[in-house]
């Protein structure tokens, strides 16, 4: 096996794996209507029940892997709807899950199965194709219309769906002879559906009494005949014997289950977007309502292990996703699949960072949005962005970069200093504003460097931004990495406003040729004003705009007294914005390009980062 195959190849082995085990393939669902209650039930019959549940977001820009075929064109979308699926080979290829919208879609293996071939329509893998129906549809209707559009990649393995939504809609999918073979409304008697087509199981279940035959229903695992038992189970609801729908469709999954075979029973309460579940390891029922979770991009992914010791409510102990998560998941279920383990690790390192090529389609709206995302070595970034009122997509904008000050750094630090100082004096400016949180001890390291750095080249890629009024400021830890990203990339900056910092003379040696705005206060003790007074003179001496703002008397920690000067500032930011948008050391395209600024080797920027960045 090369190592080089992509996730759709890998995940096409995994399933493949059935044909040799008939037993494990066992696999049932249905949908149970009574009244305004719907549930769909699940068993997931394997011979490993390593999972995890996964919070996946709305608006994500996505492309799928493509098998190693060059005449595939891969689909590619927008996630509209969040959603939470069961995976167990990875996140993004759900072994079946329910939106936000009530839809839900579940697989089964099914022998016989062709997908289409090659033709003009973009490609995906079985699993995939799941969460693409759970990203951008929310009726059966639009998943059935979505075969205009897509296809599953022809080397993908057998196997058929069953969908429902929160109309009580529901359909049978499956791909016979190349062609999608769908079954709902008076065609589909019976939302029930196992490992043989729906046809053949329904002659089979006609056969039966109860259903126009005369055979009794046998108690076997074959799928027929669990096909059978579970369309008993369902016609059979009696409110008045089983008043708990919930209670009864998990008998019913009982009914059809294999003693060791089944690894998880999953019942979805779609009226109530509540899912319920158990697995083989941890028989407690646990549960958890979609209400509870935050879909939007901007928020990180949150998962938790399906056989997690808990029980009741599991909502409040979903964890941040990292891409370790999501590497020990991929080792476990392909180390405990014996045709697999001998994978090699680059191969799963490389499907664990999968997820990370697939980012936040950026907010348009206006005001401030917090969003995660992932850098190039797989850890967690957080930012701030504040979207003035009067954004205009074809209009290009200012943009403010904003370093906070020093502290414990919780999630979304920069989101307290730019709504306590920033925004209340620069909001006249009409500009974005970017104030990340400072990944690293300061910002004057390489970590923190290369992430602010990165974050603005991803704005100047997502958003319309006039890049010779792009302005740098921060507030003492701020204000030190204010000075010290002017020195190291003065072509991307037009102004900067360090205010209650200092810096190095190293740092002041780099600087020229930028405007400065100096705010500091007589009563700073942190850093004298004799310090600070010394690199004015420094930078005047050198020929350079600066001017300093003195505050009088102001404790260092007094950071929203700074507002009025901050705001005078502004006026000055405007009229070097109007007067002088040419001042610049290096050339524009230095910009738009951050591999061609003159940065000092330890802190080069790895290409592969941007391609990482804004992810969920």
């Amino acid at each position: 096996m090369r190592t080089s195959r992509t996730f759709g190849s890998f995940i096409t082995l995994i399933l493949c794996m059935v044909i040799f085990q008939p037993v494990l393939n066992a696999c049932t669902t249905f949908f149970l209507k009574n009244g305004s209650r719907m549930v769909f039930g699940r068993n997931y019959d394997w011979h490993t029940g390593v999972g995890y549940v996964m919070v996946n977001k709305r608006n994500v820009v996505k492309k799928a892997m493509n098998n190693d075929d060059p005449t595939q064109t891969p689909a590619e979308w927008v996630s509209l709807y969040g959603s939470v699926t069961f995976n167990q080979y990875g996140r993004e290829y759900p072994m079946g899950g329910m939106n936000e919208a009530g839809l839900v879609v579940e697989v089964m293996w099914m022998a016989g199965t062709r997908f289409p071939d090659t033709d003009g329509r973009p490609a995906l893998g079985e699993l995939p194709w799941v969460q693409y129906q759970l990203d951008t549809c929310r009726s059966v209707e639009e998943v059935l219309a979505t075969d205009k559009h897509i296809r599953i990649s022809a080397d993908s393995s057998p196997i058929h769906y069953l969908i429902g939504d929160a109309a009580g809609r529901t359909a049978t999918v499956e791909f016979l002879d190349g062609k999608m073979v769908a079954h709902t409304g008076e065609i589909l008697p019976y939302s029930v559906l196992a490992n043989d087509t729906y046809a053949d199981s329904l002659r089979y279940l006609r056969q039966h009494e109860g259903f126009g035959g005369k055979t009794a229903i046998s108690d076997t695992e074959r799928s027929l005949d669990r096909f059978a038992k579970a369309c008993a189970g369902v016609t059979g609801y009696d409110t008045t014997k089983n008043p708990n729908i919930i209670d009864y469709a998990i008998n019913i999954l009982d009914e059809v289950s294999q003693e060791k075979g089944t690894m998880w029973s999953i019942v979805y309460d779609v009226g109530h977007r509540t899912v319920y579940f158990k697995t083989i390891q941890r028989p407690a029922l646990k549960s958890f309502a979609l209400a509870d979770f935050d879909f939007s991009c901007e928020s990180g992914t949150r998962i938790i292990d399906m056989n997690t010791a808990r029980t009741g409510n599991l909502a409040p102990h979903f964890v941040p996703y990292s891409r370790d998560m999501n590497r020990q998941l991929i080792g476990a279920s392909f180390g405990s699949t014996d045709f697999l383990k001998e994978i090699p690790a680059e191969a799963l390192d490389e499907l664990a960072r999968y997820p990370e090529s697939l980012p936040c389609r950026p907010p348009r709206t206006p005001g401030i949005h917090q969003i995660t995302t992932t850098n190039s070595g797989g850890s967690t970034l957080r930012y701030t962005l504040s979207i003035p009122d009067t954004y205009d997509p074809e209009k290009p904008q200012p943009l403010v970069v904003a370093l906070h000050y020093g502290g414990e750094v919780t999630p979304f630090y920069g989101r307290g200093y730019l709504k306590l100082l920033v925004l209340p004096a620069l909001k006249g400016l009409n500009a974005l504003i970017l104030a990340p949180d400072c990944p690293d001890r300061s910002w004057t390291s390489p970590v923190s460097e290369t992430a602010v750095i990165g974050l603005i080249k991803a704005l100047l890629s997502d958003y319309k931004i006039d890049e010779r009024k792009i302005l740098l400021t921060g507030f003492s830890l701020g204000g030190i990495g204010t000075y010290h990203l002017a020195a190291r990339h003065p072509g991307l900056f037009s102004a900067a406003i360090p205010m209650a910092a200092r810096t190095t003379e190293e740092t002041l040696a780099l600087i020229h040729n930028i405007p400065f705005y100096i705010i500091h206060s007589d009563g700073d003790e942190l850093f004298p004003m004799e310090s600070v007074e010394a690199i004015v003179k420094t930078l005047k001496e050198k020929g350079m705009k600066v001017q300093l703002q003195v505050i009088r008397g102001i404790s260092h920690w007094r950071t929203t007294a700074f507002v009025p000067a901050l705001r005078q500032a502004a006026s000055w930011v405007k009229n070097i914005w109007d007067k002088d948008t040419s001042g610049h050391a290096l050339p524009l395209p230095c910009v738009r390009s951050a591999y061609s600024c003159p940065l000092k080797p330890e802190i080069s920027i790895n290409p592969s980062y941007l391609k990482a960045i804004n992810t969920y």
